[in-house]
């Protein structure tokens, strides 16, 4: 019974000590075993300066970039076209129509030929 008694103590003993590991040291306490957590060396001279001038450069391109963005040009809107309710007095200019005479038939051929009414680009034939 005796040795049944000292395995249960010495199991208890190993899982007290992995728990001791794993948890911070209670304060005022005589904990065993190393910290978890190590402490890093500090930055050095180097990399604290590497660090300021990014971040004022940053800082500098930001607003740069702000102020291009707040002094850009509007953009232009289009003019709106007025439209008067009455019809203005002017009459609208009548559609021009330009005749091409086609050149006289060949010899041999019965038929005439007559000329067409080609109607400009953008107007319709009235």
């Amino acid at each position: 019974m005796s040795l049944i008694n000292e395995a249960l103590k010495k199991a208890q003993r190993q899982r007290n000590e992995e728990q001791a590991d794993l948890i911070a040291p209670m304060p005022g306490g005589g904990g065993s075993g190393a910290p978890l957590v190590k402490r890093t060396s500090a930055r050095s001279t180097q990399s604290i300066m590497l660090l300021a001038t990014g971040g004022i450069a940053l800082f500098v391109v930001c607003v740069v970039v702000s102020v291009i963005w707040i002094n850009r040009p509007a953009p232009r809107k289009p003019m709106a076209i007025k439209s008067s309710a009455t019809k203005s007095s002017v009459p609208a200019p009548a559609p021009a129509i330009i005749v091409v005479p086609l050149p006289s038939p060949a010899s041999g051929v019965s038929k005439t030929i007559e000329p067409i009414a080609v109607p400009v680009a953008g107007r319709a034939p009235a």
